[in-house]
């Protein structure tokens, strides 16, 4: 089965995450990017859903950590995040990550988004 780990500092989103996956695939979960790293040094996942705007490290951030770490940048990353202005779209499509879906998603679209960038995993 398939790994995704999802990053976002709300509990409740990641609960709802969480549910529109289980069914299908084994889902890890990180209440922030430093915890998201610390994941990734020990876990293997198939791909990243990361939150943009969190407290101390951001999706950027954290993205340009795991893209430096020779192990860990061919983890695809699709961000799934609230910020929908073209200043932090653009911010986030720099890092050419697989896909940036806006919150509140609807479970058909993450689930074809995940589905169609584990096709190429």
């Amino acid at each position: 089965m398939k790994r995704v780990l999802v990053v976002d500092d709300s509990p409740v989103i990641l609960r709802g995450i969480k549910a529109m996956l289980e069914k299908d695939y084994e889902v890890l979960a990180a209440i922030s990017g430093t915890q998201a790293l610390q994941i990734l040094k020990e876990e293997r996942v198939d791909l990243i859903l990361m939150d943009y705007e969190m407290p101390v490290l951001s999706g950027i951030e954290t993205v340009e950590k795991i893209y430096s770490n020779e192990e860990l940048k061919n983890i695809p990353v699709v961000f799934l995040t609230g910020m929908n202005r073209m200043e932090y779209v653009s911010s986030a499509l720099k890092l050419n990550p697989k896909g940036y879906l806006l919150k509140p998603v609807e479970r058909e679209r993450l689930l074809s988004t995940v589905e169609e960038v584990l096709k190429g995993v």
